[in-house]
C-alpha cells in the first residue's frame, strides 16, 4: 500500500492511492481533486490515507494514466449501454 503524489496537468498536483489487490493488477484509487501545491496535495493524501507511506513522483515528469486502462474502462462503459438500451427497447415492446 502506498500513496503517490505526483505535477499532473497544468502544474497541478495529484495523489492516488495504490494498493495490492486479491487476484490482478494493483487497485489504484485517484484523489477527487487537484492542488496548486505539492504540500496541498500531500496534506489531502495523508489525511485520506494515514500512515500508508508516500512516495513523490519526479516533479518534471508528469504522471499520466495507462492508456490500456482507460480503454478498458471506455469499453465497459459502452457495453453498458449498449445492455442498458437493449433492456429499455426489451421493456417497451412488452
Amino acid at each position: 500500500m502506498t500513496v503517490e503524489v505526483w505535477r499532473g496537468p497544468g502544474s497541478r498536483w495529484c495523489w492516488r492511492y495504490v494498493g495490492p489487490s486479491e487476484d490482478g493488477p494493483p487497485v489504484e484509487l485517484l484523489g477527487n481533486r487537484t492542488y496548486p501545491t505539492r504540500d496541498e496535495a500531500l496534506h489531502a493524501a495523508t489525511t485520506a490515507y494515514p500512515g500508508a507511506p508516500v512516495r513523490v513522483a519526479d516533479p518534471g515528469r508528469p504522471w499520466q494514466p495507462s492508456r490500456p486502462r482507460a480503454r478498458r474502462w471506455l469499453l465497459a462503459a459502452a457495453v453498458l449501454a449498449v445492455l442498458a438500451a437493449v433492456r429499455r427497447r426489451r421493456a417497451r415492446s412488452r
